[in-house]
């Protein structure tokens, strides 16, 4: 149930958020459409268990999945 409900979220987050289409869009060129899905589905995973742990929006952890890890070192949200 939770991967249906998060691949659902997948669709309508690729639809909104331009950072996440245009990432999408590159793994998908290298690994097809199907594992580029996936990534972004895990990306969102651990963007919304950060907003759960740091109660934060999705507009405030959603940079944190698109940096590398020293940058969440220094984030708030991680």
């Amino acid at each position: 149930m939770a991967r249906w409900l998060l691949a659902q979220v997948t669709h309508k987050v690729l639809r909104k958020d331009a950072r996440l289409r245009e990432w999408f869009k590159r793994i998908k060129r290298r690994r097809g459409s199907t594992i580029a899905r996936v990534a972004v589905m895990r990306k969102l995973a651990t963007i919304i268990w950060h907003m759960l742990r740091k109660r934060k929006t999705y507009a405030e952890c959603r940079a944190l999945a698109t940096e590398g890890t020293k940058a969440r070192e220094q984030q708030p949200c991680g």
